[in-house]
C-alpha cells in the first residue's frame, strides 16, 4: 500500500481532506455518514453527509482536532464542495454555519453561514481568514455544522481544504517505484524552484525523529537499497527553500517491499522433499487475479503465496493443505506462471469449507519447474495453512469399496473391497478399523469384510508391505438400515390399478419407504440422483390410470414398460401443480401390459421423511380378460411364411412389431385397418416374434420364416 500525506514541521495551518475514504483521522462528528454513491460526488470515490429531519437532534457536524500552535499569523483560504438534495419530495430547508476556534472550542468564531432551501448541484465554499485574526503561533480549530429549519432533506460535504500562504511549497506525488526484495526507486514533483530536499526514513510505524536514517539531495529522486523483504517503510521528503523561504512541510509514503513468495519473479524456492511449511497469505501481496490461472477462474482474489519446485527426475508427488484457518481457499499446481499465456494447470484443488484438501499422486516431470500457488476467494482474502509437500516411492493399489446388504442373513451388512490393481506392492494388507483379522492380497482379487451391525461406520485400509509409505483408507462406509424388499426392479412391489376412483382422496395410499434404499443404476430423470429408489408394478386394467406420490422429501416417480433389465422410462415427474405432489396421469396404457414405476428423492441426499405412499388408480372401469380378449382377436396365415404374412382382425390393427432372436427390431408398421400384410420376402431364414397391438392390447406371435 502506498499513500501520502501532509505533515507540520513548520507552524502553518494546512488541511486537506478529499473524504474519499470517510471521516478523517482524529476528527469528530455528529449525524454524519459516509456515502460512495457516485449521483451524490463531486469528485472522487465517497463523501460524507448528514440527514437533517424531525428536530434539531439531526443537526449535524464535523469538528477537527485542536492544532496546538500551528498559525504563522497569515491569510488562511477555507474551500469546500457541497451540494444539498431533498428526501422524496420534502423540500430542502436548513442553515450551514462554518466557524473556528482559538481555544480548543471554548469560543466559536463564525466564519459565515448560508441558508440552504433548495436542491443544489455541486458547489465550491470559499472565504478567508484574515492574518488579524488568526496571529501567529495561536491554536487553530474548524468545524461546519447544520441547523435544521424544516422537512428532511441531505447535506453533503467533500474536498475540505484549508490553508495558509506557504512560503516553501512541499513537494508533490511522492512515489515508490521499482520494488524489490531489498531496493526502491523513489521520486516526487518539486513544489516550486527549490533544488534541495532533506529526507528521513525508517521500519513502518515510523514517526520522524525516531533515530531513523537521514539525508540531503538535489535532486528530486532517491534509491535506497539494502531494505528488508517484506518490510514496510515510511519515509518523509522536506523541499529547503533557503534563508528567506524556509523548509517546506514534509510529505510522507509508506510501501512495503517485495517479499519472497509474492510473485513469480520471488518465488519461494523448494529444493528437496519432503517439505513442509506453516503460513499464512496474509503475508504475501494480491498478486494475481481472478482468471489468471488456467486451473480456475476463483480462487485468486485474495493474497497470493508461490512456491516453485523443480524435480531432478520424474516423480509422483502429493500436496496437502492442511490446518486451514478460513474457508474458500485453494491450491493450484501449474507448470509456469500463471500469468504466463503456454501454462498449463497440472493439479487444483478448491472449496469454499475449511477442511483438508489437497492434490494427490501427481506426475511432474524432471526439470520442469513447477508453480504452486495457494489462494483464496474473494472473501476471506487471506488464509493460514500447512503446506506438505511429499513424494512417492510407490504406487497406491487401485481399490473399490462396496457396501453389501447382508440383512437375511444377519441383519447388517458386508464391505466388498475389489482390488483391481496391486499398484508397485507384490504383497498388500488390507484391515478395518473393527477389530477385524487382516486380510492379504497379492494379486487383483475381491475380499469381503463383515458382517457389521447397520449404522457402524467401517474405515478400511489397504497397506503396501513393501514399502509403508503407500498407505490408503476409504471414506467411512456404513448402511443405517436394511435395505427395503423392493429396492431393485426384480423384487418390486406389485399393486393393483384401483378402477372406477373418482378422484385421489377416494384412492387406497399404499405405504412405503425409501429408507435404506440403494442405487438402482439407472439414471435419474430429474434431480441430483437416484441412489435411494424404490420399485413397484402394476397390469393396467384400463388405458386411463393415474399414480400419485404423496411424500415430504421433494420426490421423484417414473414409469416405465418392458422388463426389467431393458426398462423403457415413458415418463417422470417430480411436482404436480396441482396436487403439490409427483403424478402421472395418462390415458394411452396398453390393458393386460406391465408396468414398473419407481420413486427416489430428488436431491440424492439422505432425508429425515424418507415414508411416502403411492396410490394407482383409473377412474375408468376394469376391462375384464375375455373384454380384451375379443377386442383385441385376430388371425393370421401363413405359418411358416415364405414371403407374405396375413393378418386378419375384427377391429383396426394399430401396430405391428417384428423382432429376431436376438431381440431386434426387424419390421415395424401401423396399418390402422383391419386386415395387413407384412412383406417379410428379405428377411433371412429363421424364427421371429410378432408383438400385434388392437384396440390398445399387445399381444405376441411366434412366425416361423422359410
Amino acid at each position: 500500500m502506498l499513500f501520502a500525506f501532509s505533515w507540520q514541521s513548520n507552524a502553518q495551518i494546512f488541511i486537506d481532506e478529499s473524504l474519499d475514504s470517510g471521516f478523517p483521522s482524529g476528527w469528530t462528528q455528529y449525524s454524519y455518514f459516509t456515502n460512495s454513491i457516485s449521483t451524490y460526488l463531486c469528485e472522487g470515490t465517497g463523501n460524507i453527509a448528514d440527514n437533517m429531519y424531525s428536530s434539531a437532534s439531526n443537526d449535524g457536524s464535523l469538528t477537527s482536532p485542536n492544532y496546538v500552535g500551528i498559525s504563522n499569523g497569515t491569510d488562511t483560504l477555507v474551500e469546500f464542495d457541497w451540494l444539498a438534495r431533498p428526501y422524496a419530495s420534502n423540500a430542502v430547508d436548513y442553515i450551514i454555519y462554518v466557524e473556528y476556534s482559538t481555544n480548543d472550542g471554548t469560543d466559536w468564531n463564525l466564519i459565515s453561514s448560508f441558508a440552504v432551501t433548495e436542491t443544489t448541484a455541486c458547489t465550491t465554499y470559499s472565504e478567508v481568514i484574515t492574518a488579524d485574526n488568526l496571529i501567529s503561533g495561536s491554536d487553530f480549530k474548524f468545524r461546519i455544522r447544520g441547523e435544521w429549519q424544516s422537512g428532511d432533506s441531505y447535506f453533503y460535504l467533500d474536498n475540505l481544504y484549508l490553508s495558509q500562504t506557504i512560503s516553501c511549497p512541499q513537494p508533490s506525488d511522492l512515489l515508490a517505484s521499482n520494488i524489490t526484495l531489498d531496493a526502491v526507486d523513489l521520486s516526487w514533483v518539486a513544489g516550486g524552484s527549490e533544488t534541495d530536499w532533506t529526507y528521513e526514513y525508517g521500519v513502518s510505524p515510523y514517526t520522524q525523529g525516531d533515530g531513523g536514517i537521514t539525508g540531503s539531495l538535489t535532486s528530486p529522486m532517491l534509491s535506497l537499497s539494502g531494505l528488508t523483504a517484506g518490510e514496510s517503510y515510511d519515509i518523509y521528503v522536506q523541499a529547503n527553500c533557503g534563508v528567506d523561504s524556509g523548509d517546506s512541510n514534509y510529505v510522507t509514503l509508506s510501501w512495503t517491499q517485495a517479499n519472497i513468495g509474492d510473485d513469480c519473479t520471488n518465488p519461494i524456492v523448494i529444493n528437496a522433499l519432503p517439505y513442509n511449511t506453516t503460513d499464512d497469505t496474509v503475508n504475501y501481496s494480491n498478486f494475481f487475479g481472478n482468471g489468471d490461472s488456467v486451473c480456475n477462474a476463483n480462487y485468486l482474489s485474495g493474497n497470493d503465496v508461490v512456491y516453485t519446485y523443480t524435480p531432478s527426475a520424474d516423480v509422483n508427488i502429493n500436496l496437502d493443505l492442511t490446518e486451514l484457518t478460513a474457508t474458500w481457499s485453494a491450491i493450484h499446481l501449474l507448470d509456469g506462471c500463471p500469468t504466463d499465456e503456454a501454462t498449463a494447470c497440472v493439479g487444483f484443488v478448491g472449496s469454499s469449507g475449511s477442511a483438508d484438501r489437497g492434490i494427490e499422486a501427481v506426475d511432474v516431470l524432471g526439470g520442469t519447474t513447477y508453480y504452486i500457488v495457494i489462494s483464496t476467494y474473494a472473501s476471506p482474502n487471506s488464509v493460514g495453512y500447512t503446506l506438505d509437500i511429499t513424494e512417492n516411492t510407490c504406487t497406491d493399489a487401485t481399490a473399490a469399496y462396496t457396501v453389501v446388504s447382508d440383512c437375511e442373513a444377519s441383519g447388517g451388512f458386508n464391505i466388498e473391497v475389489d482390488i483391481t490393481d496391486m499398484g508397485t506392492a507384490t504383497d498388500i494388507t488390507v484391515i478395518d478399523d473393527q477389530g477385524s483379522d487382516a486380510q492379504a492380497a497379492t494379486e487383483a482379487t475381491t475380499l469381503t469384510f463383515g458382517p457389521y451391525v447397520n449404522g457402524t461406520d467401517v474405515v478400511i485400509t489397504i497397506a503396501d508391505d513393501n514399502d509403508e509409505s503407500c498407505e490408503q483408507s476409504s471414506d467411512a462406509l456404513t448402511q443405517s438400515v436394511c435395505p427395503p424388499s423392493n429396492d431393485d426392479c426384480s423384487g418390486a412391489e406389485v399393486l393393483t390399478v384401483e378402477n372406477e376412483i373418482t378422484d385421489l382422496d377416494s384412492a387406497t395410499q399404499i405405504a412405503a419407504s425409501i429408507d435404506g434404499a440403494t442405487d438402482s443404476g439407472i439414471e435419474a430423470c430429474a434431480g441430483s440422483n437416484a441412489n435411494d429408489d424404490v420399485w413397484f408394478s402394476f397390469v393396467a386394467t384400463s388405458t386411463s390410470a393415474n399414480i400419485d406420490v404423496t411424500d415430504d422429501f421433494d420426490g421423484v416417480v417414473e414409469l416405465f414398460n418392458g422388463a426389467c433389465g431393458s426398462l423403457v422410462s415413458i415418463e417422470c415427474d417430480d411436482y404436480d401443480s396441482t396436487f403439490g405432489n409427483p403424478r402421472i396421469s395418462r390415458t394411452d396404457f396398453v390393458v393386460g401390459e406391465t408396468y414398473y414405476v419407481r420413486v427416489f428423492h430428488y436431491y440424492g441426499y439422505t432425508t429425515a421423511s424418507p415414508d411416502f405412499t403411492i396410490a394407482i388408480w383409473s377412474p375408468d372401469e376394469a376391462l375384464g380378460i375375455n373384454d380384451f380378449e375379443k377386442e383385441a382377436a385376430f388371425t393370421y396365415y401363413p405359418n411358416p411364411v415364405k414371403n407374405t404374412l396375413s393378418l386378419n382382425a375384427q377391429n383396426s390393427i394399430e401396430q405391428v412389431t417384428m423382432y429376431n432372436m436376438l431381440g431386434q427390431e426387424v419390421l415395424r408398421a401401423t396399418p390402422n385397418t383391419v386386415d395387413s400384410e407384412l412383406d417379410m420376402s428379405q428377411l433371412q431364414t429363421g424364427t421371429y416374434f410378432v408383438k400385434v397391438t388392437i384396440a390398445n392390447v399387445t399381444k405376441t406371435i411366434r412366425v416361423i420364416k422359410q
